[in-house]
């Protein structure tokens, strides 16, 4: 085998590896729409945009609870993720319906002030 057939083998094992560890990205703003439609809040549950959670690569979203199953299927996942920790944890905010599409409002942690120093 010469050096570049050699070279060419790797890439293409390199190429097929990427692949396979490779996640899809989250939809834009506008592939979600369809997803979203909803009259009541309880029409809205969470889901992950993604194939890892909001603080590895993925968002939070709301979405029909009919619309789970398709839209899960738009994604190809590794199941491999960066492993980093969310202060707030991803998933604990509220989904809604608002003005007829499913939100998604992520929780806040509030912490208490410091008081100033009296005298």
């Amino acid at each position: 085998m010469s050096v570049d057939d050699f070279e060419a083998s790797r890439a293409a094992a390199v190429a097929e590896l990427e692949r396979e560890l490779a996640n899809s990205p989250p939809l834009p703003d506008e592939e979600t729409l369809a997803h979203r439609s909803c009259e009541q809040d309880d029409d809205c549950v969470y889901v992950v945009n993604g194939c890892c959670d909001c603080v590895n690569g993925g968002r939070d979203l709301a979405i029909h609870r009919d619309h789970v199953s398709s839209f899960r299927e738009r994604f190809v996942c590794s199941g491999r993720c960066t492993m980093v920790a969310a202060v707030v944890p991803c998933g604990s905010g509220t989904v809604s319906c608002v003005e007829g599409l499913c939100a998604y409002e992520r929780a806040s942690l509030s912490f208490p002030l410091p008081r100033e120093p009296e005298g």
